[in-house]
C-alpha cells in the first residue's frame, strides 16, 4: 500500500487498524532500539514482581533508544514491542491508559525513576505493583492473570506496611496507589472496597493539605487539617507542585462521582469544605514541565470550588481534561445532593438553589467542547496516539456526567410529568447519542464510574418507554386493537438511544466486571418490559 506519510500513523495504517506504523528515516525505529534490550526489561518485571522489601532500584533499559533518537522526556514515549512475552505488555498497556486510571504523576519523570535513570532512584513496590495488578485486566492472557491474587494480595500487604509507618517523603506515591487500587476494586465490581481505599485517599489527601496548594513559593499550607495532619516538603520545582495539585483534584474526582454511586459520606462533603479548598484548578501536564504555571495562581486565597459554583465565567486557565471532569464531578455530587433535600412543600430558598444549580449545569454544557473537536484538536498534538484516546475518554466521561448532573437534579421533579416533556429524558438521549460519535471499541477500556452513569442512563430511557406505552391509547381510530409493537412518536427515538447504550456495554464488558454486570441488568430490565424491546 502507498504510505501517504501522515505522522504519527499514517492513512493507509489507520484504516487497516495498525498499530505498528513507524519510519525509519530518522534512524532505528523505537522497536528496532527496544528489541534488544527487550530481556534486560523482561529480566527486570520479574524481578519486580518478586520483591518484597520497601523499596526497587532499576538500571535504565531505555538508555540505548533515547541515545539512539536523541529524543527528550517532552512527554510519554510509545513504547512499541513486537514479539516478546506477555510480562512486557504490564507496563506498556498501563502506560496506554494511565490517566484513565487516575495516574496523576509526571509521566516523562516517573518512566526515569522506573527505568533507573538516577541510581539512588527507589519507587514504594505498593506502587509499582498496583500499576501491574490494574494493568491485569486488560491483557487477555489467562496465564498471567491467574497470578492476579498473590498480586492483590501483595499490594495490600505493602500499603498498610507504608500506611502504618508513615513517611512523607513517599506520601504521593502512596497517595498514587491508593487511587490506583480505588480503581481496581471498582471496575471489579467490588464497591465496598473501593469505596474503601477511595476514603483512605482522600483522608491522605487532606492530612497533607493538598486542597490548599498555594505556589511553589509559599511553601504549602500553614494550617493543619482536622486529625492526621502530615506536612510534606516544599515541593522542588513547578512539576513536583503539579504533581500535588493533579493528585488532589484525581482524589476529588473519584470522591464526588463514588459518593453518589455510594450513596455514601465523605469528608468532603462535611460542613463547608468546598470552602476551604484553595488549590487551583488544574493546567495541563506540559504546562508544568515548561515553567508555564501562571503567577495569577500563586498565593491566591480564592475558595476555588465555591467561586465555580458562583461564577459562571472561565480564567482561561481551568480548561485542561482534569480540571473539565473536576468542575463536572462537582456539579454531579452537588445536584445529587440539592435533589435529595427536596420536598413538596418547598424548603426556605430551595427554589432559588435549584435555579441556580440548573443554570450553571447548563452553561457548562454550552462550553464544553464537543467530542469531535477533542479529536481534531489532539490529532495536532506531538505527543504519541494514544493521548488522543484518553483525552477522548475524559470528555466522553465530562460530557456524560454533565447530563446525568441534569438527571440527578431533576429526578424527583418529573413525578406525574408529560414524559415526552420530560428534562431527565431528554438529558438521558442526549447521553446515549453521544455514544454514535464514537468508535466505543477503540477507546478498549473506560472509566469505572462510567458503568454506573450509564445505568442511570438505561433507566431513564427503560422508565420512558413505559410512560410512552402508557398513553398509547387502547383503540386505533378505526375501533381495533392498537398494535402491542406499534411506536408512538418519539418511543423510537428513546428505543434506539437505549441500543446504543446496550451496544456500548457490549463492546466494553470484556475489560470489567462492573459493566458486565450492568449489561446483564439492562438486558434483563428489557425482557422483563417486553422481550422484543
Amino acid at each position: 500500500m502507498r504510505c501517504d506519510g501522515v505522522r504519527p500513523i499514517c492513512g493507509q495504517c489507520v484504516r487497516a487498524e495498525e498499530t505498528e506504523c513507524e519510519y525509519t528515516d530518522a534512524g532505528p525505529t523505537p522497536s528496532q532500539v527496544l528489541e534488544r534490550n527487550v530481556a534486560d526489561l523482561e529480566a527486570r518485571i520479574r524481578a519486580l514482581e518478586s520483591r518484597t522489601s520497601d523499596t526497587v532500584t532499576l538500571t535504565d533499559p531505555h538508555a540505548a533508544y533515547r541515545g539512539a533518537t536523541g529524543q527528550a522526556s517532552a512527554g510519554r514515549p510509545t513504547l512499541r514491542y513486537s514479539e516478546n512475552p506477555v510480562e512486557q505488555r504490564l507496563l506498556s498497556t498501563f502506560f496506554d491508559h494511565a490517566t484513565t486510571f487516575g495516574f496523576f504523576l509526571n509521566m516523562p519523570r516517573f518512566l526515569r525513576r522506573l527505568t533507573g535513570r538516577f541510581s539512588t532512584s527507589t519507587i514504594s513496590p505498593a506502587l509499582v505493583n498496583s500499576m501491574q495488578l490494574l494493568t491485569l485486566q486488560l491483557v487477555d492472557d489467562p496465564q498471567l492473570r491467574s497470578h492476579e491474587p498473590q498480586l492483590l494480595s501483595r499490594v495490600l500487604q505493602a500499603l498498610a506496611a507504608a500506611t502504618a509507618n508513615i513517611n512523607p517523603a513517599t506520601m504521593i506515591e502512596i497517595l498514587q496507589a491508593e487511587v490506583l487500587v480505588s480503581f481496581y476494586f471498582f471496575n471489579r465490581d467490588r464497591k465496598l472496597e473501593g469505596g474503601y481505599h477511595a476514603t483512605a485517599a482522600v483522608s491522605l489527601a487532606v492530612a497533607c493539605d493538598l486542597h490548599k496548594v498555594r505556589g511553589v513559593q509559599g511553601g504549602g499550607s500553614t494550617s493543619p487539617s482536622s486529625g492526621a495532619h502530615y506536612r510534606l516538603p516544599v515541593p522542588a520545582d513547578d512539576v513536583e507542585e503539579g504533581e500535588r495539585i493533579q493528585g488532589f483534584w484525581v482524589v476529588y474526582c473519584v470522591d464526588r462521582c463514588w459518593t453518589v454511586a455510594l450513596k455514601s459520606q465523605s469528608v468532603l462533603s462535611r460542613g463547608d469544605f468546598a470552602s476551604q479548598i484553595e488549590t487551583p484548578w488544574p493546567i495541563e501536564t506540559s504546562n508544568y514541565e515548561q515553567g508555564q504555571y501562571p503567577q495569577a495562581l500563586r498565593h491566591r486565597n480564592l475558595p476555588t470550588v465555591k467561586h465555580f459554583l458562583e461564577n459562571a465565567a472561565s480564567n482561561g486557565w481551568d480548561r485542561s481534561c482534569l480540571a473539565l471532569r473536576a468542575q463536572v464531578s462537582t456539579l454531579f455530587e452537588r445536584a445529587t445532593d440539592l435533589a435529595n433535600q427536596w420536598n413538596p412543600a418547598g424548603a426556605p430558598g430551595f427554589q432559588t438553589r435549584f435555579l441556580a444549580l440548573d443554570n450553571r449545569i447548563e452553561h457548562f454544557k454550552r462550553s464544553l467542547p464537543g467530542l469531535s473537536l477533542t479529536e481534531a484538536s489532539s490529532s495536532q498534538d506531538d505527543r504519541p496516539a494514544q493521548t488522543d484516546t484518553e483525552k477522548l475518554r475524559c470528555m466522553l466521561c465530562c460530557h456524560t456526567l454533565v447530563q446525568c448532573a441534569t438527571i440527578q437534579l431533576h429526578t424527583p421533579l418529573q413525578q406525574g410529568q408529560d414524559p415526552t416533556n420530560s428534562r431527565t429524558l431528554a438529558a438521558a438521549i442526549a447521553a446515549a447519542n453521544l455514544l454514535r460519535e464514537v468508535d466505543v471499541r477503540s477507546l478498549s477500556f473506560v472509566d469505572p464510574i462510567m458503568g454506573v452513569l450509564w445505568s442511570t442512563i438505561s433507566q431513564v430511557l427503560i422508565q420512558g418507554i413505559v410512560n410512552l406505552r402508557r398513553m398509547r391509547p387502547r383503540q386505533s381510530s378505526s375501533g381495533r386493537s392498537a398494535t402491542p409493537g406499534a411506536h408512538l412518536p418519539g418511543e423510537m427515538v428513546v428505543t434506539s438511544a437505549l441500543d446504543c447504550v446496550q451496544m456500548t456495554l457490549e463492546a466494553l464488558s470484556g475489560t470489567s466486571p462492573l459493566l458486565e454486570r450492568e449489561l446483564a441488568n439492562l438486558r434483563q430490565a428489557r425482557f422483563e418490559m417486553h422481550p422484543n424491546v
